[in-house]
């Protein structure tokens, strides 16, 4: 088992992985239309494929993990393809922008899933402390995402979008010191599980070439992507069905009610994910940003989501903490799953009274703001406890590819997030048409989030523990 002074290292692995990731995605729309002069559509869908793949991406390096068990040489190898990646994203041609997104991407996906399992072992000898801990972890992974936008966005504003990039790579040449530096512990873990793979380094270089490769090929031929989800979705479903078949009935059960709650899941980061695409093209277009003469960027109201995330989740995470002890852990996973669609609903109603209100005295500021905050409780109630589920849902030598299904998932919403956005690409004349887009995702949330309240006491019968 690895030590508990380790858990810095991946907290500040997480950190660094998240400001990169929502550094770029919080100006990627922007960057895109103004650097390549690409079309508003057409660079929503590059965000679409870059975001959806940023959490599609870790299934494949949780699932030869698993097999190889040598997760350490894979966060490894992930830092290193995103340090790359982000140096390539200082030339400025469409090649070398395809080819940077491709290495971190690959990266990514060798790097989040297995980060998140080491994180997860600390905790195997006090499974009551795990959703805590994991509330704690996803908190300090959106301290990344605050500081991603605020720093991508103050960049971008005064020296240039190149500049972002500088910073990821400065921010991940840190963290790979802090991982050799603690690579020892690392080492004895992984020869504790006693089934390391024989020449596990080719097989390694394999991996990441053809992940990276296939990448590379989704960005070139984006308008074929719908295609490859699709497809991805039927393998993934094969896949599922072949690997749950052999299972004892009650491993069955909980791995049918885990599936079923990264389902509902799904639903959730769909609409959450709007925050950096929709809501960001909203409040650059339509919101009057101008505040004791000083316009906010509108980057910063992406750092502001992660921010109350955290300022929340210190209350959240004893309150959740008891609640699952009183409750049992398949109950709290349940009808926390429940209130964040509810909560998502409230958010983007809220955000539709914002696109009718007046534009003085800053009436939408403070409704976008409270949205956000209502959005952020929602995703507390739902991030660490799925994350969590996984590890005790999960058989213990598939946790990777589990908690890669999970990122899976919400990948699979974010592409869904950007096919919303296309529906919602409005220009600023149509000011009343902000108001029905945001009322219908909120009624819609709504009424899935009723189909579950409907649902939860079968769900409950799945895991009776």
């Amino acid at each position: 088992m690895l030590q508990r002074k380790d858990a810095f290292t991946l907290i500040f692995g997480e950190f660094c992985d998240r400001f990169n990731y929502y550094g770029i995605q919080s100006v990627l729309i922007l960057y895109l239309i103004d650097s390549f002069l690409f079309s508003k559509n057409h660079s929503i869908t590059l965000y679409g494929v870059y975001s959806s793949l940023g959490f599609i991406s870790p299934i494949i390096g949780g699932y030869f993990a698993d097999r190889f068990s040598c997760r350490h040489k894979f966060v490894l190898l992930g830092i290193l393809l995103i340090l790359c990646g982000d140096y390539f994203l200082l030339f400025n041609t469409q090649d070398m922008l395809f080819l940077g997104f491709a290495l971190i991407i690959a990266g990514i996906g060798l790097f989040k899933s297995n980060n998140a399992v080491l994180f997860g072992s600390l905790y195997n000898t006090e499974p009551n402390k795990k959703d805590a801990a994991f509330t704690l972890y996803y908190a300090s992974m959106n301290a990344g995402a605050i500081a991603g936008p605020a720093v991508y966005g103050t960049l971008a504003l005064t020296l240039g979008w190149k500049c972002g990039f500088a910073a990821s790579i400065i921010g991940f040449t840190v963290c790979l010191i802090f991982y050799l530096l603690r690579l020892k512990h690392f080492i004895k873990a992984a020869q504790a599980a006693q089934r390391i793979s024989r020449f596990i380094l080719p097989k390694m270089i394999l991996i990441g070439a053809g992940l990276c490769a296939g990448v590379y090929f989704c960005f070139q031929f984006n308008q074929y992507f719908n295609v490859l989800i699709a497809i991805s979705v039927l393998l993934i479903a094969s896949y599922l069905l072949y690997l749950i078949k052999p299972l004892p009935k009650l491993d069955k059960r909980k791995l049918a009610l885990l599936i079923l709650a990264m389902c509902f899941g799904l639903f959730f980061y769909a609409v959450s994910l709007q925050v950096s695409s929709t809501l960001l093209l909203y409040i650059t277009e339509d919101v009057n940003t101008k505040l004791f003469g000083f316009t906010i960027p509108s980057q910063y109201f992406m750092s502001l989501y992660p921010l109350l995330i955290i300022l929340s989740a210190p209350f959240l995470a004893k309150y959740w903490t008891k609640h699952s002890q009183k409750n049992g852990r398949s109950s709290a996973l349940i009808s926390r799953i429940n209130l964040s669609l509810y909560l998502a609903a409230a958010s983007f109603i809220i955000l539709a009274l914002s696109a009718i209100v007046p534009n003085q005295f800053h009436y939408q500021m403070l409704l976008i703001l409270i949205s956000l905050l209502v959005l952020a409780i929602g995703e507390l109630a739902i991030g660490p406890i799925v994350t969590s589920a996984v590890t005790y849902l999960a058989p213990e030598k598939q946790h990777g590819i589990f908690m890669g299904l999970w990122y899976l998932f919400i990948g699979y919403s974010a592409y869904a997030s950007s096919l919303i956005a296309k529906l919602m690409n409005i220009t600023g004349s149509e000011h009343n048409a902000y108001f029905s887009m945001f009322i219908l995702v909120g009624g819609v949330t709504l009424c899935i989030s009723a189909a579950m309240t409907l649902a939860s006491k079968r769900l409950a019968r799945l895991d009776p523990n």
